[in-house]
């Protein structure tokens, strides 16, 4: 009788624990937001001219790019949500622009002005 209850009180620990080793492995599986490329243009804010050699740089992360000669640039590899770009560029107001990065909103277009 001792052995059964013994047994019984075994089966129902091995029960409970392997029920809150499940519960604590769903409760981790949480998804990592994926990183997307992040790009965009720089252009003149009165002419809309195209601006090549700007300095484009991700604040958050010390990232930093320039314009090719169409005014485009891009990131590889940026993490889902806020980030500010600090935009320079020579006899230009430098430009702090906030932009949530995510899947759909992965594009920016930056309006450069011209120092006073």
């Amino acid at each position: 009788m001792k052995k059964l209850i013994l047994g019984v009180f075994f089966v129902l620990a091995v029960v409970v624990l392997t029920a809150k080793e499940k519960k604590e492995d769903s409760a981790v599986k949480v998804e990592k937001p994926v990183p997307v490329a992040l790009s965009g243009t720089v252009v003149d804010e009165n002419t809309g001219e195209l601006l090549t050699g700007v300095e484009v740089k991700i604040k958050s992360t010390g990232k930093k790019t320039y314009t090719d000669f169409d005014g485009n640039f891009s990131f590889e590899s940026v993490k889902p949500g806020k980030h500010d770009l600090v935009v320079k560029f020579i006899s230009y107001n430098e430009e702090i622009k906030s932009h949530k990065v995510s899947a759909k909103n992965n594009t920016v277009k930056i309006h450069l002005k011209l120092q006073d």
